[in-house]
């Protein structure tokens, strides 16, 4: 499966060399975007001597505009899959194979990993803040609150390693068109 690494990093030079080397000394055939969102760092010139592309944004946009960017990128060039990591470190590498395998064991559309099971050395209170964060969102994405449901499709879980959750949509009528993953 064809997959791309998308990297959103800000003033991460110290930091993204060593995620774009893990990423690439896993020796799975990834490739590995970095897209600097507006750093005043080399976090660039940094991502591409580990061997990542690089697509940088001239002004901070955030790490919603950097993700955006990373997967249109994917979806122009044709990949079948996307993982992101964050450039400073906090995601390990390491933990790409087992997502792959969910994402190619239950044909999900999406695979999220989460870290709320070990959450030994976080502050309190960002615990607190993600999993109320978490509580709200949750509420909010309930069938019947969104207006801009599609009744075409209905949702499906799956467990996954280590916390991972998977989400599939599948069909649930014969109207339903491909779309990318």
């Amino acid at each position: 499966m064809r997959t791309l690494v998308v990297v959103p990093s800000k003033n991460l030079e110290d930091a993204v060399g060593d995620v774009v080397r893990q990423v690439l000394g896993l020796d799975l055939g990834l490739d590995v975007l970095v897209i600097d969102d507006g750093s005043t760092d080399d976090t660039s010139r940094v991502a591409r001597e580990a061997g990542a592309e690089v697509i940088e944004h001239p002004e901070n946009l955030g790490k919603g505009a950097a993700l955006k960017t990373g997967f249109e990128y994917a979806l122009e060039r044709g990949y079948e899959a996307v993982v992101t990591l964050d450039g400073d470190g906090q995601h390990d590498p390491a933990a790409i194979p087992q997502f792959l395998e969910a994402l190619e064991k239950t044909g999900a559309d999406i695979v999220i990993g989460t870290r709320m099971h070990a959450v030994g050395e976080m502050p309190k209170l960002r615990i607190w803040t993600n999993r109320t964060t978490s509580r709200v969102v949750s509420l909010l994405s309930r069938p019947g609150r969104s207006s801009r449901r599609d009744t075409t499709r209905s949702p499906s879980f799956w467990s996954a390693p280590d916390g991972a959750a998977t989400r599939s949509r599948r069909p649930t009528s014969s109207r339903s068109t491909p779309r990318a993953r």
